[in-house]
């Protein structure tokens, strides 16, 4: 039998080790709830290869829930559409995001887990 609490550890190393966010215990209603957020780590996206401007791309992602070109474009506008694109397709490859719609319409959706 374990003692009281020692699971908590436990759950926290399990979403680290994960590249998830670490969760928030709150005590309330006579025992106590426990809150995921939406996303992975900046640690986490790094490690799979991600680069800043994607790292920005996520985060918008975890706010909005879908990007266009023509937005992530005016989130980083120093960088070519190319360059953006290619950026979102290795996201894409990377089993992060998903397409959605046609090329004229296309959108990027985060892919839920």
């Amino acid at each position: 039998m374990e003692l009281y609490g020692s699971g908590i550890g436990e759950i926290i190393n399990s979403f680290k080790s994960n590249g998830l966010l670490e969760p928030d215990f709150k005590e309330e209603f006579g025992g106590f709830s426990l809150y995921m957020f939406k996303g992975h780590t900046e640690q986490f996206l790094r490690k799979i290869g991600l680069n800043n401007r994607q790292i920005q791309a996520m985060n918008y992602l975890y706010k909005e829930g879908y990007i266009t070109t023509l937005k992530y474009s005016t989130i980083i506008p120093e960088v070519s559409e190319g360059t953006l694109k290619r950026d979102l397709s290795d996201m894409v490859k990377k089993g992060l995001i998903k397409k959605v719609g046609p090329r004229k319409l296309r959108r990027y959706e985060l892919i839920k887990k």
